[in-house]
């Protein structure tokens, strides 16, 4: 029985390895959207499964206010897709959407120790991302895109620079975790690749996403100790007036550092937002941006036909933002279940390591500002692993 046991302890963790194979670039030339979809929901499923036959022999998961607002969001989107929407939703959505709510269930019944082993599997995969990168600026590795040569196994330069930046802040969180001198030093020495192949790839929204999960991790574990009492003290106040200043500045540079690309995206949002103002409470449905996106766009120039934008306008799978995303495709209603997930995730207390384990989930909500991950179906299992930190029976 004991045996029997620690294979399921086992077994979850090793369908969560092969989940985070980088089937994109180890399998481009064989694997289609639809079937590394298919493997992925078939693992998400062993993963569940495995989990919950686990979860007898350890003590009960308590019901959560995030896990009430989990279901609700994930009721009311199949509510939208099945009823509102006036398309059938493609294959892929689904494939994506069961993924995903499989995904939860099954990081939810794990225990503290699997979710820790869970996160330093996630940090091992980004080290081995940066291994891609490296070897691909050696000219040992094709890059998956004809523009930029520094993509690891991802399409884009911003995802893998997101996931390095998720990377980075895991191995922070066990660095401030742990007292063994030789443990710091391994994990010191492994975040010096990250940062190198972070800065190849040149992702403006990775170093923000870095930058802003590790201040959060920082803040969490050596902040709140400054003395002060419960008003606003002289150096509380240092402290926040640096923090916006260097964010302001920070904003501003890398608007600067690539004006086009930063114009671009925010046009892109200009027409996502009058997309949200025309259906605000239910949005347009899932997989509409697509299609819906260039009425918008088209309606925009024939009311400035000269305008500079035509410089920067596309045709976009996704607004490069994931809060206009879910604005967009699930209106205010679904906007507000994901606000109250995360809202009820950073701002109840925890003890423990556990707040400075939520910068993890700080790096994904910030590159989540000018990225849309989720939209993309082989970056499912690397960002929803932002589940991990999420604190266990305590709400």
């Amino acid at each position: 029985m004991a045996l029997f046991i620690r294979i399921l302890w086992i077994l979850p963790l090793i369908f969560w390895s092969v989940l985070l194979l980088p089937t994109g670039l180890l399998l481009r030339q064989i694997t289609s959207d639809h079937l590394t979809g298919e493997l992925g929901l078939i693992l998400c499923v062993g993963l569940c499964g495995a989990s919950l036959l686990l979860s007898p022999h350890r003590k009960p998961v308590l019901i959560t206010v995030t896990d009430l607002l989990a279901a609700g969001y994930m009721a009311y989107m199949t509510i939208q897709a099945t009823v509102l929407r006036p398309h059938p939703v493609p294959g892929i959505l689904v494939l994506k959407f069961l993924s995903v709510g499989t995904m939860y269930v099954a990081v939810r019944t794990m225990d503290s120790r699997q979710r820790r082993c869970g996160l330093a599997l996630v940090g091992a995969f980004a080290l081995l991302e940066s291994l891609f990168i490296l070897l691909q600026r050696g000219g040992m590795l094709a890059s998956r895109h004809l523009l930029f040569n520094h993509t690891g196994s991802f399409f884009n330069p911003g995802l893998a620079g997101g996931f390095l930046a998720c990377g980075l802040c895991i191995l922070g969180y066990f660095f401030l975790r742990t007292s063994n001198r030789v443990r710091k030093i391994a994990l010191a020495a492994g975040a010096l690749p990250l940062v190198y192949a972070l800065f190849l790839t040149d992702s403006r929204a990775g170093w923000l996403a870095a930058l802003a999960g590790g201040g959060y991790g920082l803040w969490m574990r050596y902040g709140r100790a400054v003395p002060g009492g419960k008003g606003l003290s002289g150096k509380r106040l240092g402290i926040w007036s640096i923090g916006i200043l260097a964010l302001w500045v920070g904003l501003l540079g890398l608007y600067r550092y690539k004006t086009d690309s930063a114009d671009g995206r925010l046009f892109i949002w200009r027409n996502t937002l009058a997309m949200v103002r025309e259906k605000p409470l239910s949005g347009h449905g899932f997989g509409t941006l697509r299609e819906i996106y260039p009425r918008y766009q088209a309606r925009f120039f024939r009311a400035h036909p000269d305008s500079s934008r035509a410089l920067v306008a596309a045709s976009p799978f996704h607004p490069f933002n994931e809060y206009l995303s879910v604005l967009a495709a699930h209106g205010v209603i679904g906007f507000l279940f994901l606000a109250g997930i995360l809202v009820s995730v950073f701002c109840r207390p925890t003890p423990g390591p556990q707040p400075s384990c939520r910068s993890v989930l700080a790096t994904y909500c910030v590159f989540a500002f000018f990225h849309t991950p989720p939209e993309i179906i082989e970056c499912c299992s690397f960002f929803s692993s932002w589940w991990l930190p999420i604190p266990v029976n305590r709400f």
